[in-house]
């Protein structure tokens, strides 16, 4: 019973876009599926597709599906629904009273909770209503059709065009396989599952190794294998329970097997592909922090090697400023000096007596050859005045200077 070609005339019959294109199975080219895939969910099976909806070149539409459907909007991201989840479906009328317009708005409930609004500018909500309720009754007349998805918004993986072709391939090579298995041990309940572990646990090894390079031993897959299935145990539970009813038990342990399988696989994907991603973000922060670490240790000799300078030049540094505050006073001394040569000579020059000198002794080893005072007599001479009052002109100069750059 090809179930698929059942859908598709359901859909071909009932199904109205008035700005669209809809692909129906058999006829969908290989073009088309490629780009569902990559449009609507990397981990999509396109041996369940039924219809591809295309509206706006591919930005928006809807993907039905054996078991469930895909909706796509401009502006929003992906939704996936179970037809046997829909609890309810309610139109809300466009401005003129019309159920069966383009512009009306739909709202569909489901068992989990979650909705979804499926607004103007996409199809007939009458028609499309009409149509999801006669896929509602056709699935659930159909037992052996199975789906382990959740209803609700998708979550996509950024998986390469390459790691989503070796996806496919890995999973549905051990969802056929499965299925195969659970056809022929549907009579001996539970038999099937002792046999369809090991390809699941070889599935498992292998998305982890050929996509993400990530080895695990078999006894870690086990482990992954029993989380993912626990996960969705409540359906798996029920379906295997339906599978021991004779005469129908087949068919239903084997699409029962290779769904379950498939989810497996995809959330599988979803564990490794989580885990490369903490494991680059994990290494970006290791390597931020390797970099500060030598940024910081490279500052801090940078530092050390200034303080040792700053150490060693500060000693010179403090024998500079004895040696620079010496020379200040000597100028002030020698200044003194000077004025009071000049007052004597001034004295004498005006017939006054002459005022002994102090004696003052004047270090002119430090001091630079053309300001030594050679040797001050006490000649009374207008050209001694006027050597002296230059020289002390000379010498305030310089010792103004040195107490500039003291204070700078």
């Amino acid at each position: 019973m090809d179930h698929r070609a059942e859908l598709s005339s359901i859909i071909k019959a009932n199904l109205k876009v008035p700005f669209g294109k809809v692909h129906l199975y058999p006829n969908i080219s290989d073009k088309e599926l490629a780009k569902a895939t990559k449009s609507y969910d990397q981990a999509l099976n396109t041996n369940k597709i039924v219809a591809i909806c295309d509206i706006a070149g591919g930005k928006a539409g809807m993907i039905f599906m054996l078991a469930g459907a895909y909706y796509k909007y401009i502006i929003g991201g992906t939704f996936y629904f179970n037809y046997e989840d829909i609890s309810k479906i309610i139109i809300h009328p466009d401005k003129k009273g019309r159920t069966d317009s383009i512009q009306a708005t739909i709202d569909i409930s489901f068992k989990n909770g979650t909705a979804l609004t499926i607004g103007f500018g996409t199809f007939e909500k009458q028609n499309l209503k009409d149509l999801l309720t006669l896929l509602i009754a056709k699935v659930s007349e159909q037992r052996d059709i199975v789906s382990f998805q959740d209803t609700g918004n998708m979550t996509g993986l950024s998986l390469s065009t390459e790691q989503t072709i070796k996806c496919n391939a890995i999973i549905h090579t051990a969802s056929s396989a499965t299925g195969a298995i659970g056809a022929g041990l549907a009579q001996l309940p539970f038999a099937d599952t002792f046999a369809i572990t090991p390809i699941q646990i070889g599935m498992v090894t292998s998305i982890g190794k050929e996509i993400f390079d990530i080895e695990i031993t078999e006894a870690a897959a086990k482990g992954i294998l029993s989380g993912l299935a626990l996960s969705i145990g409540g359906r798996y539970l029920s379906q295997a329970l339906v599978g021991w009813i004779p005469g129908v038990g087949n068919g239903i342990n084997a699409a029962t097997a290779a769904a379950l399988t498939e989810a497996i696989g995809w959330m599988a994907v979803a564990h490794f592909y989580n885990q490369q991603q903490e494991y680059k973000a994990k290494y970006r922060i290791e390597g931020m922090k390797q970099g500060f670490n030598q940024a910081s240790e490279e500052y801090e000799a940078k530092l050390r090697t200034d303080a040792d300078y700053f150490l060693k030049e500060k000693k010179a540094a403090e024998k500079e400023v004895k040696r620079f505050d010496q020379l200040l006073s000597k100028y002030e001394i020698y200044i003194k000096y000077l004025e009071n040569q000049i007052a004597q000579l001034q004295s004498q020059l005006q017939g006054t007596l002459a005022l002994e000198a102090p004696q003052i002794t004047v270090d002119t080893e430090a001091m630079d050859d053309t300001k030594v005072l050679e040797s001050i007599t006490s000649s009374t001479s207008q050209a001694q005045m006027d050597n002296l009052k230059y020289r002390l002109n000379d010498s305030r100069r310089i010792y103004n200077k040195l107490s500039s750059l003291k204070k700078a």
